[in-house]
């Protein structure tokens, strides 16, 4: 029972002493594959994708990973997204905000709809999310690709 309780703290002990030099090894690129439990994952820059348009990559840039999905599960021609029962006040502020942001990133465009299904809105992406969305599919692919598991 006692090692059930103390691998956590030994565990964020170490990372609290070794934070800056790995992070100074992982910045100068001497960190090139990180293994977290059966996963190992490939982190050497020149086996991975890389985007060509400097206006995708400051687009991707601090992209939330709810905006990743968003933006893969639109798809070529887009999809509805609709709030269904929620009422008009939350539709506007809390369910739109991911997707206004990806349209202030010029990745989709937005169009209000109403439907069966309650006011929706079109989300339909933009070639530069076209572009950003073949980029992540790519980084996913070259990822697994040199995944190793144990």
């Amino acid at each position: 029972m006692l090692k059930v309780v103390v691998w956590p703290f030994v565990a964020l002990v170490a990372l609290f002493l070794f934070y800056q030099p790995i992070k100074e090894q992982f910045l100068a690129g001497n960190i090139t594959r990180v293994k977290v439990g059966i996963l190992e994952l490939n982190m050497k820059e020149t086996d991975l994708p890389s985007v060509s348009d400097q206006s995708v990559a400051t687009a991707l840039l601090d992209l939330p990973e709810t905006g990743v999905v968003t933006l893969l599960f639109a798809g070529k021609s887009g999809y509805n997204q609709c709030a269904g029962d929620q009422d008009l006040q939350q539709f506007d502020e809390e369910f739109t905000a991911p997707f206004e942001d990806l349209e202030r990133r010029g990745l989709v465009t937005l169009k209000e709809t109403n439907d069966a299904d309650g006011k929706c809105l079109f989300v339909e992406p933009t070639d530069r999310g076209l572009t950003a969305r073949r980029f992540i599919s790519d980084l996913i692919a070259a990822q697994l690709k040199t995944a190793k598991a144990n």
